[in-house]
């Protein structure tokens, strides 16, 4: 599954920009994404949080480990 429509901010230049470095400002003002793109965007997004946040108790309890030693 092509995943080049996930974007993320990059805070050095304020501008957005896609996984692979397109910069989607530059679409065309008629530029048009699928109900079902939309849709597994979302799904894909809160798959990365879900795992994101395993990864952060994760890294709690390794920090909650090292301060018992």
């Amino acid at each position: 599954m092509s995943r080049d429509y996930i974007g993320f901010m990059d805070t050095n230049n304020k501008q957005v920009k896609a996984v692979d470095g397109w910069n989607i400002e530059g679409l065309s003002n008629d530029f048009k994404m699928s109900d079902k793109q939309t849709l597994i965007l979302i799904k894909d997004l809160f798959e990365m949080i879900k795992d994101n946040n395993q990864l952060i108790q994760l890294l709690e309890k390794r920090v909650k480990i090292l301060e018992l030693k």
